[in-house]
């Protein structure tokens, strides 16, 4: 027990003189400019951490634009390439309605000459 208690006021004394040191040094002018560097310093840190943070920010807003457009370019070449065989599938259509369109003539004509012969 007699041990642990002389540690104790061996701390005590440390802490102590500790303090009171620093005390002192905080009173003093060295240490008030060195407060007023860390000030600046950190101030400066900081200034310079809310630069980099807006060029960031710049950054990604650029490369979003960026994506965007090439996005946007892709889906246009898609929707030109579905138009362009809409075209070409619209304009087979219509030349298969008037192929059908020929071949349902003809044959109605066939069939036309054909009742003719029957009923002569």
């Amino acid at each position: 027990m007699e041990n642990r208690n002389s540690s104790l006021w061996i701390g005590l004394g440390i802490g102590t003189v500790i303090g009171t040191l620093a005390y002192r040094f905080s009173r003093t002018s060295k240490a008030k400019k060195l407060k007023e560097k860390v000030c600046n310093v950190f101030h400066k840190i900081t200034g310079q951490t809310e630069d980099l943070l807006d060029e960031a920010k710049e950054k990604v807003e650029d490369t979003g634009k960026v994506v965007v457009d090439k996005v946007a370019d892709k889906v246009q070449d898609g929707a030109d390439a579905v138009k362009d065989a809409l075209k070409g599938a619209k304009k087979d259509v219509k030349q298969g309605a008037e192929k059908a369109k020929a071949e349902i003539k003809e044959g109605y004509e066939d069939v036309k000459k054909e009742a003719s012969k029957k009923l002569d």
